[in-house]
């Protein structure tokens, strides 16, 4: 590995990008863990859809398969679907259940499936679709997410019993 300070910006995401697929690859393997909720503590929503993205190329060129599914809320406008290594599953104001039950559908198909899903503490429905998957990953951006915004969203999360296995920060 490069000494981090001599690497340039796009160095530095790849080799970060690898090691965050390399921890999600152990959660799979060690903790049979493979559904991820991905959420912020702000509107984050382009900064969290890069890194989906991003962890989501590098674990199918990994060999992974890899789904996404997308959970939009009042009347959000979903990007098209770029040309992928994976499937992507775009749903607006989808309820809880049915998450569920898309979720059995699907989880045997996959090794790793990403449910992007709005931020917890401005929508009431994230936790409980949050519920629905093994462990939750909070995208941060560096110097932009508030601290009391982070904690109360950790709270959330805690008070309901949801396990929050990591946290990526982006700057």
């Amino acid at each position: 590995m490069k000494n981090n300070y001599k690497l340039k910006k796009n160095e530095k995401k790849e080799q970060a990008v690898e090691f965050c697929a390399g921890n999600l690859t152990n959660l799979t393997q060690k903790e049979n863990k493979k559904i991820f909720a991905v959420s912020t503590s702000t509107k984050n929503k382009n900064i969290k859809e890069n890194v989906i993205e991003s962890l989501s190329k590098t674990l199918s060129e990994d060999g992974k398969k890899v789904l996404i599914i997308k959970i939009g809320v009042n009347g959000e406008q979903f990007c098209e679907q770029k040309d992928t290594l994976y499937p992507i599953i775009n749903r607006e104001n989808i309820h809880p259940s049915e998450l569920l039950e898309l979720l059995s559908v699907e989880k045997d198909e996959y090794d790793i499936i990403f449910v992007d899903i709005p931020p917890v503490i401005l929508f009431a429905k994230a936790v409980e679709y949050a519920k629905h998957c093994d462990c939750v990953l909070l995208v941060e951006k560096y110097l932009y997410s508030k601290y009391m915004d982070f904690e109360k969203t950790l709270s959330v999360l805690n008070g309901q019993d949801v396990l929050v296995s990591g946290i990526i920060t982006y700057k």
